[in-house]
């Protein structure tokens, strides 16, 4: 499956042994690589659409393809990002920087009131609520809830500036696919 291919790629970046296997398996010293056509003879599971550019591993940018003389022998590389993230770092994309910026927690005690919009929100998240949007004023109101919120649900809490956001249409779509 697709969780597959993606390790075959992780291990290149994390296995000094992984180029020899690599083509040892392809029964081709110059495809020192991951392949498609490699996952295929490994991987009886993945599907043929596997491969396909509208698939969600490389349609979310997860593997991609050097320009080889043809698709299956096209070395596949994975994303440094999802690299790191399978590695254990939870860091945010280092793409998303100038437009991403982490709160500290905030220690305030809440009041009543607003530590049941806390409670609501959690319950909410129960239910695949994945985003929430805080309205009325005082600003540091707002980010205290949110910032309970997060460390109640053990989650880092970002800022976005809707100002940095890209104005181009692909890259904007770029940037909320990084995001997600």
């Amino acid at each position: 499956n697709e969780r597959q291919l993606l390790l075959l790629c992780a291990g290149m970046e994390i296995d000094p042994d992984w180029p020899a296997l690599c083509a040892s398996a392809n029964n081709n010293s110059s495809l020192a690589y991951p392949t498609f056509r490699l996952a295929q003879q490994m991987l009886p599971t993945l599907r043929s659409d596997a491969i396909d550019t509208a698939s969600p591993l490389r349609d979310w940018a997860m593997v991609s393809r050097s320009r080889g003389l043809t698709i299956m022998t096209s070395m596949l590389q994975i994303d440094e990002h999802i690299l790191h993230y399978l590695l254990g770092s939870d860091r945010i994309d280092g793409r998303l920087s100038y437009i991403v910026h982490p709160i500290a927690p905030h220690t305030i005690e809440l009041p009543e009131s607003q530590q049941a919009i806390v409670n609501n929100s959690l319950a909410a998240w129960d239910n695949n609520v994945r985003t929430f949007q805080f309205f009325g004023q005082g600003q540091a109101l707002k980010r205290a809830i949110a910032s309970q919120l997060c460390q109640r649900l053990q989650r880092p809490l970002y800022e976005l500036s809707v100002a940095a956001l890209p104005t181009d249409q692909a890259d904007f779509q770029r940037t909320i696919r990084l995001w997600q």
